[in-house]
Protein backbone atom coordinates (compact mmCIF):
# COMPACT_ATOMS: atom_id res chain seq x y z
CA UNK A 1 0.00 0.00 0.00
CA UNK A 2 2.90 2.34 0.73
CA UNK A 3 4.35 1.71 -2.73
CA UNK A 4 0.98 2.42 -4.37
CA UNK A 5 0.64 5.67 -2.43
CA UNK A 6 4.17 6.72 -3.39
CA UNK A 7 3.52 6.04 -7.08
CA UNK A 8 0.29 8.05 -6.98
CA UNK A 9 2.08 10.92 -5.25
CA UNK A 10 4.80 10.72 -7.91
CA UNK A 11 2.18 11.13 -10.65
CA UNK A 12 0.59 14.07 -8.85
CA UNK A 13 4.04 15.62 -8.42
CA UNK A 14 4.78 15.32 -12.14
CA UNK A 15 1.41 16.84 -13.06
CA UNK A 16 1.79 19.79 -10.70
CA UNK A 17 5.51 20.24 -11.34
CA UNK A 18 6.35 19.97 -7.65
CA UNK A 19 9.08 17.58 -6.54
CA UNK A 20 8.24 16.17 -3.11
CA UNK A 21 9.77 12.88 -2.07
CA UNK A 22 7.82 11.05 0.62
CA UNK A 23 9.89 9.37 3.33
CA UNK A 24 10.44 5.63 3.03
CA UNK A 25 9.59 3.89 6.30
CA UNK A 26 12.11 1.37 7.56
CA UNK A 27 11.31 -1.96 9.14
CA UNK A 28 12.10 -0.53 12.58
CA UNK A 29 9.80 2.45 12.03
CA UNK A 30 6.92 0.19 11.03
CA UNK A 31 7.47 -2.12 14.00
CA UNK A 32 7.45 0.84 16.39
CA UNK A 33 4.29 2.20 14.77
CA UNK A 34 2.62 -1.20 15.05
CA UNK A 35 3.45 -1.51 18.76
CA UNK A 36 2.27 2.00 19.59
CA UNK A 37 -0.98 1.54 17.64
CA UNK A 38 -1.63 -1.77 19.35
CA UNK A 39 -1.05 -0.36 22.84
CA UNK A 40 -3.28 2.66 22.16
CA UNK A 41 -5.90 0.41 20.56
CA UNK A 42 -6.05 -2.01 23.46
CA UNK A 43 -6.17 0.89 25.92
CA UNK A 44 -8.95 2.59 23.95
CA UNK A 45 -11.04 -0.56 23.73
CA UNK A 46 -10.53 -1.27 27.44
CA UNK A 47 -11.37 2.26 28.58
CA UNK A 48 -14.26 2.48 26.13
CA UNK A 49 -15.73 -0.71 27.54
CA UNK A 50 -15.22 0.26 31.19
CA UNK A 51 -16.49 3.84 30.79
CA UNK A 52 -19.23 2.96 28.28
CA UNK A 53 -17.77 5.46 25.82
CA UNK A 54 -18.56 4.73 22.20
CA UNK A 55 -15.98 7.30 21.06
CA UNK A 56 -13.10 5.64 22.94
CA UNK A 57 -14.24 2.21 21.82
CA UNK A 58 -14.33 3.33 18.20
CA UNK A 59 -10.90 4.96 18.39
CA UNK A 60 -9.50 1.85 20.05
CA UNK A 61 -10.86 -0.35 17.28
CA UNK A 62 -9.46 2.06 14.67
CA UNK A 63 -6.00 1.92 16.24
CA UNK A 64 -6.15 -1.87 16.37
CA UNK A 65 -7.08 -2.02 12.68
CA UNK A 66 -4.17 0.33 11.97
CA UNK A 67 -1.87 -2.08 13.75
CA UNK A 68 -3.14 -4.95 11.60
CA UNK A 69 -2.60 -2.91 8.43
CA UNK A 70 0.93 -2.05 9.54
CA UNK A 71 1.61 -5.76 10.12
CA UNK A 72 0.61 -6.52 6.53
CA UNK A 73 2.91 -3.74 5.31
CA UNK A 74 5.75 -5.27 7.33
CA UNK A 75 5.17 -8.61 5.57
CA UNK A 76 5.32 -6.84 2.18
CA UNK A 77 8.53 -5.04 3.15
CA UNK A 78 10.51 -8.25 3.75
Amino acid sequence: MINKLNSILGKVNSITGVQITPPEPTKTDLQLSRCISLVIGIGGVTLGTICSSKMLLGLGVLCTVSSIATTSELKNLK
